[in-house]
């Protein structure tokens, strides 16, 4: 199974920086940072799947591809936001963590308004009172 792949590499390289933390804190932060960058490496080779499966129901269905491309970005900001904020703190700079936290959630609802406006129209449309 992935997960087990995901989480040897989690705990090898957990193990591997703590045991660092206490004679190289520098290098440490490095560990720690190539450890995630391995995992996100690992997880993103995973996508093809979905985004393979995400094009076959648009075809399917008719769906709108900027409708999912919007939903994907979405997922995709959150992601690298996370990352990004967590290894701010694991530095000890906990107000550039929050920076980039906000700023993250600015660009996740400047992505995800268009599709809620979609959203919007079409329950509009449904109950018959659309926009002209």
């Amino acid at each position: 199974m992935k997960i087990t792949s995901l989480l040897a590499v989690a705990l090898f390289g957990t193990a591997l920086t703590v045991l660092l933390k206490q004679n190289r804190p520098e290098q440490a932060w490095i560990a720690g940072l190539v450890t995630a960058l391995l995992l996100i490496g690992m997880v993103a080779a995973e996508l093809t799947g979905i985004v393979s499966a995400m094009e076959t129901f648009m075809q399917n269905y008719g769906v709108r591809g900027d409708m999912l491309s919007g939903m994907a970005k979405v997922v995709a900001i959150a992601w690298l936001a996370q990352f990004g904020v967590q290894a701010a703190r694991d530095a000890g700079q906990s107000a550039l963590a929050a920076q980039l936290e906000t700023g993250g959630r600015v660009l996740l609802l400047a992505c995800a308004l268009p599709s809620v406006f979609s959203l919007l129209q079409l329950g509009a449309e449904l109950i018959g009172r659309a926009a002209p």
